[in-house]
């Protein structure tokens, strides 16, 4: 769910890389790269320049809706075997609370993976709070696979909502034997020219040593800037 293309900055011409290119050029690189969208003229945009750029890279690209291609993405991973340990890395990337299933996550999660989600807490959540509480609405519950979330918040509190689901995202992965992931530990990025909020990138493992690998990640990075640098 990778949306990994190079975009030109507004009023210059500089070129800048996204995620995708950012999370190759590393020192020392995954064994495999699966990259997913639902985007046509995006993931062929992106086959193309991987495959000029890093020719050497086992990577794949797979055209669909990620919340649809849980199986076909599973089936690119490399096997697992008793002489063969494979420890998967999956940044999730959704534009909106609504791009995203829960039921994604899980499905994915039966696998050894580490996650990185992309959780729209303002330029999202925080903006669309009434349709969002509306009884037909099935947004969050769908992005927190919670379907109780309405009996634990106070519409009358003066508690960010985007945390909130940030929180009720956070609890369903521990029910899937992922750590705690306290807000405090998730990365606030702001807007560069306003420096408004924006979205709170979240980290989760099932081992201790995932935790202590994204605390001294976020040592070194800068928030504006993408954590794959």
């Amino acid at each position: 769910m990778l949306i990994c293309l190079l975009v030109p900055v507004k009023s210059t011409s500089e070129i800048v890389p996204t995620s995708a290119l950012l999370a190759i050029d590393i020192p020392v690189r995954f064994a495999r790269y699966i990259f997913c969208d639902i985007n046509a003229e995006n993931i062929a945009a992106l086959r193309n320049r991987v495959l000029r750029l890093f020719p050497d890279v086992d990577s794949r690209f797979l055209c669909c809706e990620v919340n649809t291609a849980v199986d076909r993405i599973i089936a690119e991973m490399p096997a697992a075997s008793r002489d063969y340990k494979v420890l998967a890395f999956c940044f999730v990337d959704p534009f909106k609370l609504d791009d995203l299933a829960f039921s994604t996550i899980e499905g994915m999660s039966k696998r050894f993976m580490d996650f990185l989600v992309l959780v729209a807490t303002d330029m999202d959540a925080n903006r669309n709070v009434a349709p969002y509480m509306a009884p037909d609405s099935t947004t969050v519950a769908r992005f927190t696979g919670k379907t109780d979330w309405r009996a634990r918040w106070d519409p009358q509190s003066n508690k960010s909502f985007g945390l909130f689901v940030l929180q009720e995202f956070s609890s369903h992965m521990q029910d899937l034997d992922y750590k705690p992931q306290p807000v405090g530990e998730s990365v606030l990025v702001r807007n560069f020219q306003k420096n408004a909020p924006l979205y709170r990138l979240a980290y989760f493992s099932r081992h201790d040593l995932g935790k202590k690998f994204w605390r001294e990640t976020k040592k070194s990075a800068d928030p504006q800037l993408n954590l794959f640098e």
